[in-house]
């Protein structure tokens, strides 16, 4: 599920936290940093990028992109990053299963940018590269409105995460 479905989920009460992509609307939403990582450029490994160390994202505007689904918050970040490097990505397909856009990789027909936890259980048959980008980061974190009531419990254990970081 992207954090556009539990912001939705969390607008219409269905759930009273979870977890998404920071920042979110802080009129709206309380958020309690939880993990930041690296987003890394994937390719296949005949790419002409696979030997590189480090790739400028402005390199990629040629590329083909395969993003995740709108659902997903990451994709927003990835388009305003391209964005403020002077491109628009060409998406060629939009999907939320890690497995599927791997074997869209592999098979050539895209780049990806992809969080490094994810590129790291990845197969040996793509490659994941670091983007020079400094904004290029996944920022996760707990999110629950503002207005809403928390029972005991669900106060503690956002204390307890907020204590920890």
């Amino acid at each position: 599920m992207g954090g556009k479905a539990v912001e939705f989920y969390l607008n219409n009460d269905d759930i009273d936290v979870g977890i998404t992509t920071l920042p979110v609307d802080n009129d709206i939403y309380h958020a309690v940093p939880l993990y930041k990582e690296k987003l890394l450029l994937v390719v296949d490994k005949q790419s002409p990028f696979a030997t590189e160390t480090v790739v400028h994202l402005g390199d990629l505007k040629r590329e083909s992109f395969i993003m995740f689904h709108d659902d997903y918050y990451l994709k927003d970040q990835i388009i305003e990053s391209c964005r403020k490097v002077g491109f628009h990505p060409k998406t060629v397909a939009k999907m939320s299963q890690i497995t599927f856009i791997e074997n869209m990789i592999r098979d050539g027909i895209g780049v990806s940018i992809l969080p490094e936890s994810i590129v790291n259980v990845l197969s040996n048959e793509v490659v994941g590269i670091e983007l020079d980008e400094a904004d290029v980061a996944w920022n996760l974190g707990i999110v629950w409105k503002k207005d809403s009531y928390m029972n005991y419990v669900t106060n503690e254990w956002i204390k307890f995460i907020s204590n920890i970081q």
